[in-house]
């Protein structure tokens, strides 16, 4: 692990507190560890002049619920879109416009009546490789399960996955030897969704559809969504209904293959699963952090902020914050109450939260129904990447069942 702390005091900061250099840790096996020597070097930290880490439960809880102070907007990080991804770089009170919108699509009922239609993507994906009783994880089954639910649910072809995967690659990972490379690909997978969804929305002019983007082109007819805020919705939707609810997978199997007892809690009581869900969400904390920028000179937990200051926010160490989760580094599928923020908090909360869990819930208790037993094979290296925790390739071993 490789956390470097030093008290380093930058010329235009408005504060002395330390200046902090952290790898792949972060994201990567041993994340808890460097999220508690977070904590504790806390509440804020300088990775460098102008972006502050905040790093106490307290802290976070000020950025994320304090949007006027502490905005999402395109300033904060930059997502494929200059205007900004929708609703989560839009701020109060415009932001409470879309989400009137958005929120109905991803109400619990509505993701209810889906859920056999999400466990037949999650048995015949099962189906594929369990005669074999081996599975690349990642790609067989953790990518393309949420993958094919989402972009159904989007109205969006199946058999074009793979330049989806992409350009949310490039969007939420971009790749170039420096910044200004980086940003350039950004923009440039911003630019192929929002070419692709508009000639999608064209279609639907001519051939109305019973999907997402069918619903959007409804509510362009009515005057209540502009094309521009359309393609800036979807420039959001796709990259986050392509990876989040997939690294969220791969860091929970993990944890199971590496403690049976556990895995076999779910297994003997699938009832279990929901708090299990829960509990693995807090604990891996898939989305580690999300960005604000600071709209005038402020405080963090006592620490000065100056106005344009860009400012990571640790959701993963307010998920490990003993005063909100009792021994917070024990993982307890029986606790009771479990205040996590792993889909974030305040008003950008995750909006997918419901699809999310119902992905998850169905994975888990189907893939465990069929396969109570499995491991990472011997000498496997895990190799976790960064901005979301997602793994490179995960292999899991096990006794070969039937297909059907």
């Amino acid at each position: 692990m490789k956390i470097e702390l030093s008290a380093e005091a930058f010329e235009d900061s408005p504060t002395t507190v330390m200046s902090i250099d952290f790898d792949r840790s972060v994201w990567g096996s041993d994340a808890q560890e460097a999220w508690i020597a977070l904590r504790e070097a806390g509440p804020v930290l300088w990775a460098q002049s102008r972006l502050a880490v905040a790093t106490s439960g307290k802290a976070v809880e000020e950025a994320l619920h304090d949007p006027g102070i502490f905005s999402s907007n395109p300033n904060a990080a930059y997502f494929g879109s200059d205007t900004g991804a929708i609703p989560l770089q839009i701020d109060p009170p415009d932001h409470s416009r879309f989400r009137k919108m958005l929120d109905p699509m991803f109400s619990p009922k509505r993701m209810l009546a889906k859920e056999a239609e999400v466990a037949e993507v999650a048995n015949r994906l099962i189906d594929r490789f369990i005669a074999r009783g081996s599975v690349d994880f990642s790609h067989e089954f953790a990518v393309p399960f949420p993958s094919e639910v989402f972009l159904q649910l989007m109205g969006l072809p199946y058999d074009e996955l793979e330049q989806f995967l992409h350009v949310k690659e490039e969007l939420i990972r971009p790749t170039g030897p420096d910044e200004e490379a980086r940003l350039k690909s950004q923009e440039q997978a911003g630019g192929w969704i929002f070419d692709y969804v508009n000639a999608a929305m064209e279609e639907r002019k001519q051939h109305q559809t019973d999907d997402m983007l069918g619903y959007f082109s409804q509510l362009e007819d009515e005057g209540r969504l502009s094309r521009e805020e359309i393609l800036n919705i979807c420039v959001l939707f796709i990259p986050a209904g392509l990876d989040t609810v997939t690294d969220t997978l791969e860091c929970s199997y993990i944890y199971l293959a590496r403690h049976p007892e556990k895995r076999k809690e779910i297994v003997d009581d699938p009832e279990l699963i929901g708090r299990a869900i829960e509990e693995l969400l807090r604990y891996e904390s898939p989305v580690p952090i999300v960005n604000r920028i600071a709209m005038r000179d402020t405080e963090l937990d006592g620490c000065p902020v100056a106005k344009d200051t860009r400012v990571r926010v640790m959701l993963a160490i307010a998920n490990h914050d003993p005063a909100n989760h009792p021994e917070p580094e024990t993982v307890d599928f029986h606790r009771v109450g479990n205040p996590h923020i792993a889909f974030g908090g305040g008003v950008h909360r995750c909006v997918g939260s419901h699809l999310a869990r119902l992905e998850l819930r169905v994975a888990l208790r189907e893939w465990h129904r069929r396969i109570p037993d499995y491991r990472i094979p011997e000498g496997a290296e895990l190799r976790y990447r960064s901005s979301l925790r997602e793994i490179d390739n995960l292999s899991l071993e096990f006794p070969p069942g039937e297909p059907g």
